[in-house]
């Protein structure tokens, strides 16, 4: 197949280009070498590698040029001191590269963006920020350095090729293009990113250098898919109705029409997941309305809560059981609590903003390595072993009165063991039996003082807000 100066395979998996190669250093990229750097980055022997191995001539003409410039101008490719460069990056900066490619072939296909400006940004932005800020606990802060950079040169219509500074690779792009892009740039992450910043989002997690004694692939991996696992939840708590179900068909097309890595479908799975957690609770429904149009929509939000159970070991569960609460049904929502507080957690890791990291890394290492394996899919793996935090959702129609403390204290995620039995509490309150009502008082105080699934100081203060809030609705001092 044809594909511009390329040839692909029948599978348009890989393309074939011819070029010639150069062992000579081009002088328009002379600047390159001996550019003053803000960082450390690249390292010393990667430029001297880069100069031995030379550039590469490929038969590409410029996209704006002439027609009958273009059949004879030949574009000089830097491919392989990239691959170098890459090669060179740490954990977190190959985790913001391959993240925000994801998201542009999810969310920004259709903008015009291209994957070489992508990384233009990333190479620069290596240069130019401490080294100290690519590290997992800065992974939003470096995401938004790259967003405010392609902004920034959208804006103003240049971006300067990394090895040849005098090019301008926007050369020919129309203002009408830019601003559009500049735009979807705009809008498709300002959703993460209000979030993250405004609530302070940090990602506490252990820096790699402290794992190399404990250095396995699996390790690795599997850290990575928790730092965008909690930006992934941060994210969609703040996700619209029609937001939450594109998330939904988007997920779901990339797993039922591309063939993924183990960890890759991890994290689209984790996502299409998640995403059906949050949809119905954006819906606006008419409880207790016996009518065909209520009856569609039950059935549809309890497909999309059971989609969600698949995700951890209590959450999803939860969420479903308080629909049930919603919907009149208390006794559905005491038999599903009755049967998450009786399961055992000792062995359940909690995927928490702000939790310890090394009880990340010992869980990993000591419990989930000797059981997680490629014989089970990644989502089996946290929904046997993985407790999540329950996400507040300001307009979720899950929402409970008990659950919004008046004190002023900003409640973002509810610690899983405290939902339970707060909706307990709710249906033996709303029942009028006192006894059970008081016992479930009781057992969240023995969790908060076992600090059984808290997670830190945050998730301890919520429990105790919301304890002093159903206090107060009981007119009880």
């Amino acid at each position: 197949m044809i594909h511009g100066p390329c040839i692909s395979d029948l599978s348009n998996a890989v393309d074939h280009l011819f070029c010639f190669r150069a062992m000579l250093w081009p002088d328009v990229a002379d600047s390159w070498l001996i550019r003053n750097r803000s960082s450390l980055w690249p390292p010393t022997d990667v430029i001297l590698n880069s100069v031995s191995h030379g550039i590469l001539l490929v038969p590409i003409g410029s996209k704006f040029g002439s027609s009958e410039d273009c059949s004879f101008e030949w574009r000089i490719s830097f491919s392989l001191q990239e691959r170098d460069l890459i090669h060179s990056f740490n954990c977190t900066q190959v985790l913001c590269y391959t993240s925000f490619k994801y998201l542009k072939y999810d969310l920004l296909k259709e903008s015009g963006l291209c994957s070489y400006f992508i990384k233009t940004a990333i190479f620069w932005l290596c240069e130019e920020l401490d080294n100290n800020m690519w590290i997992p606990e800065h992974f939003v802060q470096c995401m938004h350095e790259i967003q405010r950079r392609l902004i920034y040169w959208f804006r103003y219509g240049y971006c300067p090729h990394y090895f040849i500074t005098a090019n301008n690779l926007f050369e020919g792009l129309l203002p009408e293009e830019r601003k559009y892009i500049e735009v979807e740039l705009i809008n498709v992450f300002q959703l993460l990113f209000q979030y993250a910043f405004s609530t302070k989002f940090n990602l506490h997690v252990t820096a790699y250098k402290d794992l190399k004694e404990l250095n396995t692939p699996f390790l690795e991996n599997s850290k990575s898919i928790f730092i965008l696992l909690k930006v992934i939840r941060a994210s969609l708590s703040m996700c619209t109705l029609d937001q939450s179900r594109s998330i939904v068909h988007k997920s779901l097309f990339r797993l039922l029409n591309n063939k993924l890595t183990y960890y890759t479908k991890g994290v689209y799975m984790l996502l299409f997941c998640y995403a059906n957690q949050v949809f119905p609770q954006n819906q606006h429904m008419a409880f207790h309305k016996e009518n065909k149009r209520v009856y569609s929509s039950y059935r549809q939000c309890m497909s999309h809560f059971l989609i969600g159970t698949k995700v951890d070991a209590i959450t999803g569960w939860l969420l479903l059981a308080s629909y049930f609460y919603k919907i009149g049904k208390p006794l559905y929502t005491l038999k599903i609590t009755e049967i998450i507080l009786a399961k055992t957690r000792v062995d359940k890791m909690l995927i928490a903003d702000g939790y310890y990291e090394d009880v990340m890394v010992q869980y990993l290492e000591e419990v989930a390595a000797t059981k997680w394996n490629h014989n089970l899919s990644f989502l089996n793996c946290t929904k046997s072993y993985c407790v999540d935090m329950l996400y507040n959702i300001p307009w979720s129609i899950l929402k409970l009165e008990e659950l919004s403390p008046d004190l002023n204290v900003k409640v973002n995620t509810i610690p899983p063991v405290i939902y339970a039995h707060v909706l307990r509490f709710v249906c033996y309150n709303a029942n009028g039996n006192i006894s059970l009502r008081d016992r479930e008082i009781g057992d969240i105080i023995k969790t908060c003082r076992n600090n059984c699934l808290l997670g830190d100081w945050k998730g301890r203060a919520t429990a105790y807000a919301i304890l002093a809030k159903i206090y107060k609705t009981m007119g009880d001092d």
